[in-house]
């Protein structure tokens, strides 16, 4: 099988890498001044070139921002596509190539692989059980992929598997194991638990922090548009332990307060701010794999902390109860790192402040400061507030469930899945 990425840049160019450029046909790119050219000598060609020479090739989109509108597109001509549909996904598409090495030198081999999930994910173990020589099929319950048939994928019926000889089924779509019956004695391996199978991402040096503040409170300060620096010099005069993300660093200058923890996933954000996160003051500072950028001499405060992208489109994301071996995504770091970690560590209060959640792409003020990030990176970046208030109800039900008290202390704003209290009160 051959692909074609649409889009040349980070994202199109890392997915040819981990494919490999044997597989990729193709490049489509919407700067016309690219198309006749090469990119990693593989041909950018148009659109209508796509239609008219490579109609039995998977496109897959890693066009930023232009998902839904490239697919709509390919969709109206037919054309068979897949998108990279999160940031990360480059990345965990590395875990999953360690993950499957693992999995290949323990197992016995004997019998088929199967993948249940129609996505990136499940097209590139896909391609790495086929350069390893294992026989793979997809499968699918009820309907089968129009595009599975078009493109001509192995596939089988689930209904079908007792009859198989299978080694083990790789889920590549989340929340799906219910699906499986428990009596067919067939080994699953879901690719957003892995850790709980193969313990590669595990870091000692979060462990250390586990419950170091039971029974203690905590504030979880957010960037949102609504934060003053006021609230943070009221912090630092009652020497309140503080978390907070992103780019929190640029009101220093006007303020004495400092975190005592600081947050980033955001591969963007890392691009942006490598030198000022490694310069400000502050103790303890957690960094997601998913855009860690040191190979050596990591500084003694700085942790990588995992995170999977347990994000699905219906349902809720997963609140970790390790946070020394992962972490959940939604769509923030307040979820995907401070919260998880604040419950972590044992607190047992628990205020965010500077949580607007009001922010689209297109608002002019996104944050508390001005030049908060480049403008071009602000403008492609818009909360997917569905999700992030999922995210924030799973935090609620996690925090009723271990006896945390989790408040939104923002002044204004729309969160309101958590018990709003009033800032000045709590002083």
């Amino acid at each position: 099988m051959k692909y074609i990425i649409w889009g040349c840049g980070k994202r199109g160019t890392a997915l040819a890498l981990l494919l490999g450029k044997n597989k990729i046909s193709a490049f489509i790119d919407s700067n016309i001044d690219l198309i006749g050219t090469f990119c990693m000598d593989i041909p950018v060609i148009s659109y209508e070139d796509c239609l008219i020479k490579r109609q039995q090739e998977l496109v897959i989109v890693a066009a930023k921002g232009f998902e839904k509108s490239i697919g709509a597109k390919l969709n109206q001509a037919g054309v068979p596509w897949i998108a990279v549909e999160t940031p990360e996904c480059i990345y965990i598409l590395n875990q999953v190539r360690l993950v499957i090495n693992k999995i290949l030198s323990k197992d016995a081999c004997k019998g088929k692989y199967l993948i249940y999930g129609w996505n990136v994910y499940g097209i590139y173990i896909y391609e790495c059980l086929k350069a390893y020589q294992r026989e793979c099929s997809f499968i699918f319950y009820n309907v089968m992929s129009d595009y599975m048939q078009k493109l001509e994928f192995p596939v089988i019926k689930a209904e079908s598997l007792k009859d198989q000889d299978v080694e083990r089924i790789f889920l590549s779509e989340s929340n799906n194991e219910q699906k499986w019956d428990k009596k067919i004695c067939v080994k699953i391996t879901n690719i957003y638990e892995i850790y709980r199978e193969f313990d590669l991402f595990y870091n000692p040096t979060i462990e250390r922090f586990h419950n170091i503040h039971k029974g203690e409170r905590c504030f979880i300060v957010a960037t949102g548009p609504s934060l003053c620096v006021k609230d943070l010099d009221i912090l630092e005069s009652n020497n309140e332990i503080c978390m907070s993300v992103n780019g929190i660093f640029k009101v220093f200058e006007k303020t004495k307060w400092r975190p005592d923890y600081y947050f980033l996933s955001d591969l963007y954000g890392l691009l942006q701010w490598q030198k000022d996160i490694l310069q400000m003051e502050v103790k303890e500072k957690f960094i997601a794999d998913t855009g860690w950028w040191f190979e050596n001499d990591v500084p003694l405060n700085v942790h990588r902390f995992h995170i999977y992208e347990n994000c699905p489109k219906e349902g809720y994301p997963k609140f970790t109860e390790d946070f020394s071996r992962c972490s959940y995504i939604s769509n923030s770091i307040i979820y995907d790192g401070a919260l998880q970690m604040a419950a972590y560590m044992g607190f047992s209060e628990i205020y965010i402040l500077g949580a607007d959640c009001t922010v689209e792409a297109t608002q002019k003020k996104q944050h508390f400061i001005e030049d908060y990030e480049d403008e071009a990176v602000s403008k492609s970046y818009g909360l997917d507030l569905p999700q992030l208030f999922k995210g924030y109800e799973s935090a609620r039900k996690y925090c009723e469930q271990h006896g945390i008290n989790l408040y939104n202390a923002t002044r204004g704003g729309a969160l309101e899945i958590l018990e709003r209290v009033d800032f000045d009160s709590l002083f």
